[in-house]
């Protein structure tokens, strides 16, 4: 992706014209002069592309207005599809707003057609900043968690224990294929709302100053 955005660039100073597809905003803002946003097949707004993004953004916000269940402009097979998605603390308490430091446990609530024993699942989502950098994907494959049940109705959980993002309100898109079959993959499916808190027991609160994530680390001296 890298090199394929290097080259874009280089391609475009040259003064040819290059059409760039991504729901990363960084990457489009950096890339791009104008823009356009499209909904289900048809163009909604062409401009500058600050302007397109602040469009695109807002209708980020619109289309998370929509219940899970009701949303549909979801892509898959769909024999299983979300309903819901929640978020509890370490003595799942249901919370609407995580701080940094805490243990979470989010859960993917869905409903399908099929029962399966051992299926191959990877669900996976990724978090984007408020520009719409990735951050972070979180998935079952990577995590060696692929081996799952699935029933008619029920839930995954992924625990991201102490979690490690400053404040702010990061989007979330959500994936999942079972045994090789994409059934569900919606974008920005979820929003995840962060309070700084004391990360790291010191009795500071870590602000965004110096970024978005925080690491576990210790320092010491050596003479």
């Amino acid at each position: 992706q890298k090199k394929c955005l290097g080259k874009m660039g280089e391609v475009a100073s040259e003064g040819r014209t290059v059409l760039f597809v991504s729901h990363n905003m960084a990457a489009v803002r950096a890339l791009c002069s104008k823009g356009m946003v499209l909904g289900n097949g048809r163009i909604e707004y062409v401009g500058d592309i600050d302007a397109t993004i602040y469009r695109y953004v807002q209708k980020i916000k619109i289309m998370k207005g929509v219940e899970l269940i009701d949303r549909k402009d979801r892509k898959g097979s769909k024999w299983l599809t979300f309903s819901k998605i929640s978020i509890f603390d370490k003595f799942d308490n249901e919370i609407k707003q995580v701080t940094s430091g805490q243990d979470i446990r989010i859960r993917f609530y869905y409903k399908s057609s099929k029962w399966v024993k051992s299926a191959s699942v990877n669900i996976a989502f990724n978090v984007r900043n408020e520009i719409g950098y990735i951050i972070t994907n979180l998935n079952s494959f990577d995590s060696g968690d692929a081996v799952q049940e699935i029933g008619n109705d029920g839930f995954f959980q992924c625990e991201w224990e102490k979690f490690n993002l400053k404040s702010g309100s990061y989007d979330c898109n959500l994936f999942c294929s079972v045994n090789g079959d994409i059934v569900d993959w919606i974008q920005s499916a979820f929003s995840i709302h962060v309070e700084d808190g004391d990360y790291y027991n010191s009795g500071r609160i870590i602000g965004k100053e110096q970024g978005d994530i925080l690491v576990p680390h210790r320092w010491s001296s050596h003479v």
